[in-house]
């Protein structure tokens, strides 16, 4: 057992879900290095849970990991409550807001717990498929999942529910240019749907492919793809705003709009106005999406978004985040501060 682990996790920007027919969807979203989830764990004589919003959450994914994926070669209590582990969450992202914060932090409890007791036999060691299977994550899209391991753009072009989420031909990841931002706009008075309301919700939506499916496999495949490798912001965002809106038309009929509400609505028409064409709504919502080609760009629209909507959303300038959640043991804790935070970040991902 190990005496103390950090995990550092970003967040999922979704940059949209189309029903793809017979239960499979095709989607694409990315990596940005916040908000996310900083989890420390320490060594403690009984399980201790500090958290602010997570904290029935926490216990759960605990339990469910210690019965999947706990060690064999070593003598667990009986009792949850006496796991000799305290885990500190801060850093938190905002529950159902279009972010993933539940596949983050499900994921880097696992990853974070797997390391602290020593559970990496290489034979033994759950793979993300099967860490993500079994906290109930990756039914429809696999982007989280993937993109906490990886980082960078991840592309699911429609696999069938259920299977493995490392098929070349149906899930693959990209980078992102190190210099491009993303403005992420949150309003505060609505959220999205979540446990069985948006499984039934889904539901609707499996029977038949949406019209526009075969558009956005071309727009990720031929279009956004080959933008991000030659840095091509401006055909990015055109086709990043395209593509959004076909997710929006694919679930008008469940959200009353391309957008999940008025207050959505009004912060894309918001930075629309303001010459922002990278813009979209972020899987179900509140949280809207703005790619810009630098930081400069991205800061004078965090002013002028914070100064017309005031304190109605929360707003984060986000930065691509091309490697996996980080994961510090012991000693690496102590690292060197000469690195940048994201050299940091990218040396010790998962």
């Amino acid at each position: 057992m190990k005496s103390q682990v950090s995990v550092q996790t970003g967040c999922r920007v979704h940059l949209g879900l189309i029903p793809a027919g017979d239960d499979r969807f095709c989607g694409m979203g990315m990596m940005v290095n916040q908000p996310g989830f900083q989890i420390q764990l320490a060594g403690s004589p009984e399980l201790r849970i500090e958290s602010e919003d997570f904290a029935d959450r926490i216990r759960s994914a605990v339990e469910i990991w210690r019965n999947n994926f706990g060690p064999t070669d070593q003598e667990l209590p009986s009792s949850l409550d006496c796991l000799p582990v305290a885990l500190k969450v801060t850093g938190e992202v905002r529950p159902h807001c279009g972010l993933g914060s539940g596949t983050q932090l499900d994921l880097a409890l696992a990853q974070g717990l797997t390391r602290f007791f020593d559970c990496e036999n290489p034979a033994s060691k759950p793979n993300d498929f099967q860490l993500a299977k079994a906290f109930g994550r990756g039914a429809r899209s696999r982007v989280g999942s993937l993109g906490f391991s990886t980082g960078g753009l991840v592309v699911d072009v429609g696999q069938d529910v259920g299977e493995p989420a490392n098929e070349a031909d149906t899930v693959f990841q990209r980078p992102v240019p190190e210099g491009w931002r993303v403005l992420l706009v949150v309003p505060k008075d609505s959220a999205g749907p979540s446990s069985q309301l948006e499984v039934s919700l889904f539901k609707e939506l499996t029977k038949r492919p949406a019209a526009g499916v075969e558009r956005a496999r071309e727009l990720a495949r031929d279009v956004i793809i080959p933008a991000l490798q030659n840095s091509d912001f401006q055909t990015f965002e055109q086709a990043v705003f395209e593509y959004g809106v076909l997710a929006g038309k694919a679930f008008e009929p469940l959200q009353g709009g391309i957008y999940n509400g008025e207050s959505v609505a009004d912060v894309v028409k918001f930075l629309r106005n303001h010459s922002a064409i990278g813009v979209g709504q972020s899987s179900w919502g509140p949280c809207v999406f703005c790619w810009t080609e630098d930081d400069g760009s991205a800061q004078t629209l965090y002013r002028v978004t914070r100064e017309h909507f005031g304190s109605q959303v929360d707003i984060f300038v986000g930065q691509p985040l091309n490697c996996g959640a980080q994961i510090l043991v012991d000693s690496e804790i102590k690292m060197d501060v000469s690195l940048s935070k994201e050299e940091r970040r990218c040396q010790n991902s998962v």
